[in-house]
This record gives structure tokens, sequence and C-alpha cells, in this order.
């Protein structure tokens, strides 16, 4: 006689372990014995006597016929649902997931469904609650922290049938591709994992910057931006403008890449070193499942004032010269993607515009002198000029002190320790004696890219605690002006001069396919200053421009990083492209500084 085996339940505190009939997305059912715990659900199909099905693949990875292992991390949702047929009993349970399938050279994420069915007990009411129990567990499993409510129409992350997300779509951003994303990609990963969320079309420009100014933010647990990085932009500077501003910005958002750029969705996949980086089209999975699956970091963003006084809030990059004209001027080719930067790039290079500006800069602490590496040989340097003078300047606080009782800024390194030569055309103000530096080096160091970064910077935990920044909402309103006409403090440098390129990151990349700061982190605290003289040849400008796609083109002769806290850029030309996030600006001073961790972002 045969060996039937067993269907009982085998449960305890960390697991669940059963024998019974399942489906693997669209496939038939079969017998097979599942297991789940923290860790995840563990299936093995088996003959009717119990016994494991032998196959070639011994790796029990997702792509085996016969063994199924999805990790906890790579499960969305659950939902249980009744049979049909008014004759059966059964009720099953359907698990989403989207594992890496490490099979291929490139891995990539897929979906999966399990089906389980559950008919043993004697009526439907008590297969249902059976499979409760199991779904139960998944959802502790998701969130082992979330208190379970029994009831079916609680949804995972925390989050109650009456809980929402809000996503905003722009349809026109980038190439227009915004809400075919969204539909395709975003809203099945959506609606497997059970959470609720409402959508929004954004009709026009700014039309999310007046949604997040009297947006209810008690309605929504998160905000999901499916387009370029230019509507994120419009989501902060919207919250910005409101009297609850610094609590606003702490509002978990997610963005989806849909438009032309995609800086900040390629600087958290890097961040979080996604297995998917180098598939580009895998981006929008990635942050699909962030929505779902991730937790809040805290993000650094920075506060911007203008000469005439209006108020900014950026998370990606600022600045004016080469990549701000690339960017803007580019524009009316936006239906090519992020083809339109390389096509306009290749036109900068013949036809270069200097800006006359002048950069006054609170440098970050934590790199030493020693620790820097040259960006170019001794004799490149000597071939070069810089005017290096001690000026007899009179400091006072800085536009984003209004207030005495400010706290003060973040001290600086030693005197030696700082470098402030530049070579080329521009000019240093500091309060040290450099007359006994050689001509062209005011000090024996200068900042290269990549090799010049001190580690230490990228080891140092920042606090994620929120700070008070009310202080830096100037009387008179969110637009007083800021005092342009007060020198900088005395621990700042200065420095005058033709650039080709004056732009400021906080990102790893400020497009999918240009990496900026390979080792910059969404909350380290720091800007990167980074710098091109206006007396760069063609040929080093378009070596710059080649190497912006992994980061090398800070190797580039010329080309100068700078961390800081603070930044001042003064232009002295009366027209030109200025932007933020890569949104246009009026062309005139401005002055930023860092919030750190104000914001929070939904990372896995």
């Amino acid at each position: 006689m045969a060996h039937v085996v067993s269907k009982k339940l085998l449960a305890t505190d960390d697991a669940l372990e059963q024998v019974l009939p399942l489906c693997v997305s669209k496939g038939g059912f079969r017998l097979a014995r599942v297991k789940l715990d923290h860790d995840g659900i563990v299936v093995n199909f088996v003959l009717p006597d119990g016994v494991p099905i032998k196959n070639s693949s011994e790796n029990g990875r997702n792509h085996s016929s016969e063994k199924i292992l999805l990790k906890a991390p790579e499960i969305v949702g659950s939902c249980v649902t009744r049979s049909t047929e008014s004759i059966s009993k059964s009720v099953f349970l359907k698990i989403f997931a989207y594992p890496i399938d490490e099979s291929k050279r490139n891995p990539s994420r897929r979906r999966i469904s399990i089906t389980m069915e559950f008919e043993t007990q004697p009526t439907m009411e008590e297969n249902y609650h059976h499979a409760m129990k199991w779904a139960n567990f998944v959802h502790d499993m998701l969130q082992p922290d979330t208190p379970i409510f029994g009831s079916p129409d609680v949804c995972f992350l925390g989050m109650s049938s009456t809980d929402k997300l809000l996503v905003l779509v722009n349809p026109n951003s980038g190439p227009g591709k915004a809400y075919q994303i969204f539909r395709k990609q975003v809203a099945p990963v959506l609606s497997d994992s059970g959470v609720a969320y409402d959508v929004i079309i954004t009709q026009r420009a700014n039309h999310a910057h007046d949604l997040m100014k009297t947006l209810d933010l008690q309605k929504y647990k998160a905000v999901a931006v499916v387009a370029g990085d230019g509507l994120l932009y419009e989501v902060y500077n919207g919250l910005g403008c409101r009297s609850d501003w610094m609590s606003a910005l702490g509002l978990p958002v997610c963005i989806i890449p849909g438009g032309s750029g995609n800086g900040l969705a390629k600087s958290l996949a890097y961040w979080r070193k996604d297995p998917e980086l180098k598939r580009p089209r895998s981006q929008c999975l990635i942050s699909a499942l962030n929505l779902v699956r991730g937790t809040p970091k805290p993000m650094d963003l920075i506060l911007i004032h203008s000469h005439s006084g209006k108020r900014y809030i950026s998370f990606l990059s600022f600045g004016l010269g080469l990549l701000t004209d690339i960017d803007i001027q580019s524009e009316r080719l936006r239906i090519l993607g992020e083809a339109r930067f390389t096509l306009w790039g290749i036109g900068k290079v013949m036809v270069q515009r200097r800006y006359s500006v002048t950069i006054s800069f609170k440098r970050a602490s934590g790199i030493k002198r020693d620790e820097l590496k040259k960006s170019a040989s001794q004799s490149e340097l000597q071939s070069q000029t810089c005017e290096s003078r001690r000026p007899n300047l009179q400091h006072s606080i800085s536009c984003h002190a209004p207030h005495p009782e400010d706290p003060p800024s973040p001290s600086t390194p030693d005197e030696d320790d700082v470098p402030n030569e530049f070579p080329g055309n521009p000019e240093v103000e500091d309060n040290d004696d450099s007359s006994s530096f050689p001509l062209g080096h005011s000090r024996d160091e200068v900042e290269l890219g990549r090799d010049a970064l001190d580690e230490s910077l990228w080891n140092k935990k920042t606090s994620t605690r929120k700070a008070d920044y009310s202080h830096l909402l100037q009387k008179g309103g969110a637009d007083a002006a800021c005092p342009f006409s007060d020198p900088v403090p005395e621990d700042w440098e200065t420095i005058k001069g033709e650039f080709l390129l004056v732009y400021v990151v906080y990102q790893s990349h400020i497009s999918s396919s240009v990496m900026m700061i390979p080792e910059a982190a969404p909350d380290d605290g720091i800007m990167w200053l980074i710098l091109m003289p206006g007396s760069m040849s063609r040929p080093a400008i378009a070596k710059v421009l080649l190497q912006l796609d992994n980061g090398m083109y800070a190797r580039v002769p010329g080309v100068r990083l700078i961390p800081v806290t603070g930044v001042r850029i003064v232009p002295h030309d009366t027209q030109g492209l200025l932007t933020i996030d890569g949104e246009s600006i009026p062309f005139e001073p401005i002055h930023a500084q860092v919030l750190p961790g104000l914001a929070r972002v939904l990372v896995r």
C-alpha cells in the first residue's frame, strides 16, 4: 500500500511548514512542501508519498523548477481569496515576489506569484482562518514590528486600509513615457503589495509645487514621483513654502525615474549597491520596490538663497557653466531622452562660454593635506600661474545666519592643512600669508577627484536626528532678502576668476549616465564644489565630457573638487544660465548651505 504524505500543519513561533497544493505564476497545481520563516519561503515539490522530486540543479535558486527559494526582502505582499465554485471549500493564499534571477550574467528581477490551496479543513471558514494564519505570518515577516490586527484589510508596511500613498505622474517628463512607466511597472507592484494609493497626473508646470503647499500631509504615508528630477524639485519646494516646512520636508518620498535625467534614482540605487544597477531598464522596478518595501532613510537637503530674496530647496545639484548650458540648451531635444546631453555636449566643446565668477566657500573638515593627491604633475602646475594675496577683509555673519544665537559653522582643518591653490587663471583670497610658497603654489597640495577623497568622510556616521532649522527663515518671511552685501565669515575662502564650470553636487549621479562623485552618500552632510578654469583646452574639455559616465573626469588636469558645507556664487556677467536640480532660475548671486538629514527617502 502506497504511503500518503500528511498535510498536517507544523507550526512554531518561528516557522510554518505544511505539504499542500501549490502553483507558481500561471502553472498548474502540484504538491509541495512549503516552509515559511522570517528569512523567506522555501518550496520543495514532492511526490504524493512525500518524497522530494529530484532535479538537475542543486543550488535551490529561483530558476530551479523543483525547488524555489524566495528571500524575505524579495516578497512584496500577499492576498487571501475564496474559491468561486459553489461546491468548493478551498481558500487560496497568493504571495507576490520579485526575486533576482542570478543564473544570468547580468542579474535581473522577475515577478513571481505562489498560490497555496488550503482545503484540508471541513468548512471554507476553517480553511479561511488557516490561510489567514499564513498571511499574518507573511505580514510579520515583512514588518516584524507591526502589530497584527487579524483582519484581511490590513496591508503591509504597517499601513491599514485607510492609509494611502500619493503618486504624482508627469506625462510630459523627458521623452513622455512617465505614465506608461507607471501603468506597466509601478501599478502592478502597488497592486501586489496591497497598498492603497491616489494618483494625480500633473497638468501644468508647478502643478505639484502648488499641490504640496496645501496638501493634507496626514492623509498620506509617503509621496511617489514618477517623472524626472524636475517634478521632485517642485515637490520639495512646494513643501518648503509651508508654515510647517521643517516637518513637511520629512515626508517620505520615492522617486521613480521617468524623465531625461533621473539623477536621484540612479544615485540611490548606486548608494544601496542594487545588483541590477547595470540594467538601466530595471531602474523603474528598483524604485517601485523601494516604494512598497523601502524604509525611510535620511537625506540632506540644500537651502539656497538668491540675491533677490528667493529661497529654494535642492536635493541634487546647482551651478553654472558647461553642464548647465548643455542641460538647458538641449531642452529642445528632450524627446531623445538622455541622448540629448551627449549631442549638445559635442557642440559645447567647440563653442565654449566662460563665466566671470567670485566663489566663496566653507571647507568641510576631515580632509588633511597629506591625504590629497595632485590632479596634475608638478611641471603642469609650474607652467600655470595663480595670483595669491592677503586681502584686508572685514567679515561678518553669512546670509544664512541672521540671528546672533545661530550655532557656529563646523570647524575647518588647521590652516596648514588647507590647500588654497587653484591652477589656472583664478585668484584666491584667504587670511594666510602665502608669500613663502613658489609661484603657482599657495599650498603644496591640490585637490584631485576620486583619489583625493578622505575615506574617513564616508565612514563618518551623520546624525539622523532632525535639527531645528527655524533660524534659517529670515525675518520678514520665507522670501526675505539675503544680506549679500555682508562679507563672508573669516573661515571661508574666496576664489575669483573665469570658469568654464562652477558646479555643486551632493549626490553620486546627476543623471542615470553621469557620475559626478562616486563616494557621495545622500546623508554625508557634504556638498562638492567642482571647478573647471577658463584656461582649459578643448581636448581637456572633451576628455572631461567623455569621462562623466564613470567619474574619472576628476583626473583631468585642471579639474578641482572641494568638499564644502556652505558656498556663495556671485556671477559678474549680466546674463547666463543658472540651474538648481536641472531647473533654470534667475541669473544672480546665490548662497547655499546643507540641511543635514532633513528629508526622508524610501530605499531598501
